[in-house]
């Protein structure tokens, strides 16, 4: 998550350097002013979702249900009771 955050960041200032490429030409491009103003909305709305506080709360509530499983496993070890792990998608 952190690095899809980062490469969101990333490709911000990258569209931001093309804009002021793009104005700074002699005859700017309006589809293409256009286009990245409208790029630059769409990667706001996806770096406003996943916010460092955001993926913070994540990590815990992932880390509080791998303590929760890990303690239902010794549980159930010690009335030796077999827990397949499987891959989850």
């Amino acid at each position: 998550m952190q690095k899809n955050f980062q490469a969101e960041l990333e490709a911000m200032v990258w569209l931001g350097i093309m804009k002021e490429a793009v104005l700074q030409s002699d005859n700017p491009e309006k589809r293409i002013l256009l286009w990245i103003d409208a790029t630059i909305a769409t990667k706001q709305v996806e770096l406003d979702k996943n916010n460092v506080s955001q993926q913070i709360i994540y990590s815990a509530r992932i880390s509080g249900i791998e303590a929760e499983l890990r303690t239902i496993r010794n549980m159930l070890a010690k009335k030796k009771v077999v827990v397949k792990r499987m891959q989850v998608s």
